[in-house]
């Protein structure tokens, strides 16, 4: 299981009151360096929310989010993940079962953009959206274990604190 049926619900309630929510299109120059690498424009973008990556691009991508209706099913895998400001969102009891299924899912290359700091938004329950705050170092041991990290980058807030870890990935032959 990736997500429970009542966080399902929050997020789902989120997009629809805050239909920006969830709108990661960041990251244009690496994705674009990822594309040439690869020689692919199969990409798949996990946790899409409301599609503005694909919007962005010249061609059609894959796309997946739970709280999205139609964009919920499961994902086909891709040559090129890209998965920003997405697993500090997922469920603790779930977050090994999200990195399993990104393993599942990155054929060639992975992007995934974490945040360690508290959201600016709220669950309508009253918790905040990033349900697992860990520090960068959990992650990268987290991630570690399944991939083969190419690339590691830490932005640092000035205002607030935490970090983004922007993470590149490989598949693993462990």
């Amino acid at each position: 299981m990736l997500i429970s049926e009542s966080y399902k619900e929050q997020i789902r309630f989120l997009h629809e009151k805050q239909p920006g929510w969830g709108s990661a299109n960041k990251h244009k120059a690496t994705i674009s360096s990822m594309i040439t690498a690869c020689q692919s424009q199969d990409i798949l973008d996990y946790g899409c929310g409301t599609g503005e990556l694909g919007k962005s691009l010249p061609f059609a991508i894959k796309e997946y989010d739970p709280g999205i209706p139609g964009k919920d099913t499961a994902p086909e895998p891709a040559d090129i993940v890209i998965c920003s400001d997405v697993l500090e969102h997922v469920e603790p009891e779930f977050v090994d079962n999200v990195l399993f299924d990104l393993q599942r899912c990155v054929k060639k290359m992975g992007l995934f953009q974490i945040s360690t700091r508290t959201a600016k938004e709220f669950l309508p329950d009253g918790r905040n959206a990033h349900l697992t705050l860990m520090n960068w170092d959990w992650w990268v041991r987290k991630i570690g274990n399944l991939f083969h990290i190419t690339s590691l980058r830490m932005d640092h807030y000035l205002v607030g604190g935490g970090q983004d870890i922007v993470i590149i990935v490989t598949p693993s032959e462990k």
